[in-house]
């Protein structure tokens, strides 16, 4: 596969596009999850003391739709490209929170959330990998 000329150019540009649109992805695919969620709290099928789990849960998927979306940037780098993307998504969900509730403060659910979205991060960045690399990750029996 031949590189373009401004692959060739600027590789950090183009790892930090795929960063940014993983991030990107990885919010959405979390909101999309968490408004999944809201319907079933809202039809009363879970009971509302759920809901601090259910937001780690979504950051947890969010991070890893956003680590593997980025992590097919860099070649020997993923897991590093995926940790990177799971912590714009937690930077994307703590802008989001300083803008809708007016204040920069820390929640009692920010360490739970940031640590899911790093490790999912970093799990997507190990799947992208794996899933190019499957003679390297093979069990061997």
């Amino acid at each position: 596969m031949h590189k373009t000329m401004e692959e060739e150019r600027n590789p950090l540009q183009r790892v930090f596009k795929r960063l940014v649109l993983g991030g990107l992805f990885g919010f959405l695919a979390s909101m999309a999850i968490m408004l999944l969620f809201a319907a079933v709290f809202a039809a009363g099928a879970l009971p509302a003391g759920a809901v601090p789990t259910v937001a780690v849960v979504s950051c947890v998927a969010g991070g890893v739709v956003a680590g593997m979306k980025a992590a097919g940037a860099g070649q020997g780098y993923a897991l590093w490209i995926g940790a990177l993307a799971g912590l714009l998504l937690f930077l994307l969900f703590y802008l989001l929170g300083a803008i809708l509730f007016v204040r920069l403060a820390p929640s009692q659910n920010s360490l739970p959330i940031f640590l899911a979205a790093l490790g999912g991060g970093i799990g997507g960045g190990f799947v992208s990998t794996a899933a190019k690399n499957p003679k390297k990750h093979k069990i061997k029996r």
